[in-house]
């Protein structure tokens, strides 16, 4: 009897090999589409955590003003003379320049270099600026 043979797998090689690629497309689209939506979250996340740490040093900054100016006052109800009142604004400028600095610094250098695009600033002046923009 010259029988009829038994295809492999409902419908024989062919149809087991499309059913590996239907499997190998499904499982390469769901790997992409979790990659994208994974990048995407990521993203917004570390636009927050920017914008965060934006308030959060511009916050530390003005409160170093406030206590520089308690700081004046006192020199002033304290008797000290206007060069020596002149001097110490210099002085206090100089180290708030030099947080600012350091801020600006701090953050260029550990945030990630394939998001650096969205760090477009290079002194505090335009950190401030940025974060205006974002918080619009």
């Amino acid at each position: 009897m010259g029988g009829i043979s038994h295809p492999l797998f409902f419908g024989g090689i062919l149809t087991f090999l499309l059913y590996i690629c239907i499997f190998a497309i499904g499982w390469f689209s769901h790997t992409l589409f979790l990659h994208i939506f994974s990048l995407g979250s990521s993203v917004i996340l570390l636009k927050r955590v920017l914008l965060e740490t934006f308030l959060f040093a511009t916050a530390i900054i003005e409160n170093v003003y406030d206590a520089q100016a308690l700081k004046r006052l006192e020199l002033e109800r304290s008797g000290h003379n206007e060069k020596q009142l002149e001097l110490q604004k210099r002085v206090d400028n100089k180290e708030v320049n030099g947080y600012k600095r350091r801020i600006v610094k701090t953050i260029k250098s550990n945030f990630p270099q394939a998001f650096s695009n969205m760090v477009e600033f290079d002194d505090w002046e335009g950190l401030v600026n940025n974060l205006k923009q974002q918080i619009k």
